[in-house]
């Protein structure tokens, strides 16, 4: 690994966090001297991602599956050394002039070779090749095959082929004993292994006698003439028959104990039948991948690099460019989410994206037209979130505009914005006042049921007569009249209390002056709203794709930051036009007389509670009230 530092490098700062420049070809000629501490991501899959996989797989140069830094470094070499002038890579052409190779290396002297001999196979005089010209060289050289392939055992023919041809001589020695011996059953002894030939070898370590036990027959010998397939076999061919047994007797005849010389023949039949088919279909080996390596390199190269050197792509300002782990937009709750990634390992995914700091939401998507389905997860970044729950539905286009049906799985919640988490803690009391609401009433109304009910369960028909030893029902009156009197006296009591500190607090609110009253309603606010903004403007300032991308297989060497400028960018919202229209089905509203004596209440109280909580506070001091 050189990392001498001789090279000039030019850096930027992009998401907040500074990164190398690629902008020219003398850049990616001296990407093997960048400090791998500086390269934005050490590996990625080499599958599953918006790009073009046979270009990924010409990177992926030991094809274990995945892209890392000296693949890189290795595929930036080779074309930069082939290349007269470098900077063609940038370029993204998917075609080159035989000028530009640079025969003076051995890598542009053997490239221009495989042109010339591309341009020769396709019998066109060009001074330049594409990647069209590599299809119609490969076209040429196809040979088509026959109408209807020949597999009898379907994918696993060849496998079976292979078995029958490791036991096909040993059948036929077998069968051939068998028809001697119903030639001549006395015969038998010295067909079959005895125990006389047996004991020949008795006294040696059997399991250096391999050769000998393998030299007797496949089975007993009979005159019947039948292969067993279950019981005894020559121990030295059992394992090579049970393959035989399991690719085709139990296909061709399940649920049978023999095979008859006839079925055999037919199972020969089917193998010279595949090997015929199979010698037909003449592979001719392609001579033109080196050039069509490069081709395919010096159009998507360049594009690459800013998605692992760099996030160049991620971070652009050109909406149509976008990184290649971007599958699409999710569209839901009136909003277009552009960070949407495919999800490989959910479990992996939930015990790591907490990390990232971001409002995501995952989908299960499903493609009728494609008959496939897949999970992804998108960031949200703007909006609000109270729709955003589990169950929804909402719909997902992918990269080619295909659409695909989305439903929201999992929700992981953290903050998406200052105005969300400004409204929040008013949100949710509002919330939690809504359903106490609504569990005192569906209490209430439950044990009003179960009341109604109970009684007419009882039957409660009959009278209560009076009884004469109560007193007198007058009696009884006058002192339930007290009772309610009293309660009546409690109650003005009550009333009385709680008017007497409304009448003290709007004093102390109209003794206020009014840049006073205004200090006391946006402490307020700041005591409301202030813890929450705080915990959200850090979290906002810390979101981090990083932890979304390492669920996914991919090592990243440096923090993805998105921060709350750029983060609006990942989300767009629905904006109306300005207009004028009558809506025919809209609830009729207050007066404005009524709707300026509701504001009028709601301020004082809002004005009453800022003064209550200052003065609990003993914070009036602060703003010169005593």
């Amino acid at each position: 690994m050189a990392n001498s530092g001789s090279y000039h490098w030019k850096f930027c700062t992009v998401g907040g966090v500074s990164r190398v420049k690629i902008e020219t070809g003398e850049d990616i000629r001296h990407l093997s001297e960048l400090d791998r501490k500086l390269w934005t991501v050490l590996s990625c899959p080499a599958n599953g991602l918006e790009f073009d996989n046979k270009t990924l797989s010409f990177i992926d140069a030991d094809a274990d599956g995945t892209i890392r830094v000296n693949e890189v470094v290795a595929a930036a070499q080779w074309l930069t050394a082939a290349l007269r002038d470098p900077d063609l890579i940038l370029q993204g052409n998917d075609s080159v002039r035989l000028s530009d190779f640079n025969q003076d290396t051995k890598e542009g002297k053997e490239l221009f070779d495989n042109a010339k001999e591309v341009l020769k196979c396709i019998k066109e005089a060009k001074d330049g090749i594409s990647l069209g010209d590599i299809a119609h060289c490969a076209s040429l050289n196809e040979v088509e095959e026959t109408a209807t392939p020949v597999l009898p055992w379907g994918d696993n023919t060849e496998a079976a082929l292979d078995a029958c041809e490791a036991i096909k001589e040993k059948v036929a020695d077998y069968f051939i004993r068998c028809k001697m011996a119903a030639f001549d059953e006395s015969c038998v002894d010295a067909l079959d292994f005895t125990a006389d030939k047996i004991k020949g070898i008795s006294d040696k370590n059997l399991a250096m006698c391999s050769d000998e036990i393998a030299g007797f027959p496949l089975a007993h010998v009979t005159s019947v003439q039948s292969l067993p397939l279950t019981g005894s076999i020559n121990p030295a061919w059992e394992d090579r028959f049970d393959a035989v047994k399991r690719l085709v007797f139990d296909v061709d005849y399940p649920g049978q104990t023999v095979l008859s010389p006839r079925q055999w023949n037919e199972v020969l039949a089917k193998l010279e039948a595949y090997k015929a088919w199979k010698k037909a279909q003449v592979k001719v080996v392609p001579k033109y991948e080196p050039i069509e390596k490069f081709l395919y390199l010096l159009r998507d190269f360049y594009a690459f690099l800013n998605n692992f050197v760099t996030f160049a792509n991620f971070y652009s300002k050109d909406k149509s460019q976008k990184a290649i782990f971007q599958v699409g937009t999710l569209y839901v709750d009136q909003r277009s989410c552009d960070l949407c990634m495919k999800v490989v390992d959910m479990g992996k995914h939930v015990g790591m994206v907490e990390l990232s700091g971001l409002f995501l939401i995952y989908c299960e998507c499903t493609s009728k037209a494609r008959n496939a389905k897949m999970t992804i997860v998108a960031a949200v970044t703007r909006g609000d979130v109270a729709n955003l729950r589990v169950g929804k539905n909402a719909v997902f286009y992918d990269r080619h505009l295909q659409e695909w049906d989305a439903t929201i799985v999992k929700v992981i919640d953290n903050p998406i914005s200052l105005e969300q988490a400004f409204w929040s803690p008013y949100r949710k009391m509002s919330n939690f006042v809504s359903e106490q609401i609504n569990k005192i009433a569906a209490e209430k109304d439950n044990k009003m049921l179960a009341d109604m009910t109970g009684k007419i369960d009882e039957g409660v028909t009959t009278v209560v007569k009076p009884d004469p030893s109560q007193e007198n029902p007058k009696t009884q009156q006058a002192f339930d009249i007290a009772k309610f009197c009293g309660i009546f006296a409690a109650i003005g009591l009550a009333i009385g209390t709680i008017g007497s500190f409304f009448t003290s607090l709007f004093k102390g609110i109209f003794a206020l002056n009014w840049w006073q009253l205004l200090l006391a309603l946006c402490g307020v606010i700041l005591i409301i709203s202030g813890p929450s903004m705080i915990l959200a403007w850090s979290k906002l300032r810390k979101r981090n794709l990083s932890p979304i991308l390492n669920a996914n297989d991919w090592a990243i060497n440096s923090k993805v930051s998105i921060n709350i400028p750029f983060g609006t960018t990942l989300t767009g919202v629905c904006h109306l036009p300005k207009f004028k229209a009558k809506d025919p089905f809209a609830r009729k509203g207050l007066s404005w007389q009524m709707r300026l004596l509701l504001w009028s209440l709601v301020t004082l109280l809002v004005a009453g509670a800022a003064y209550g909580a200052l003065y609990y506070m003993d914070a009036l001091s602060l703003i010169g009230i005593n």
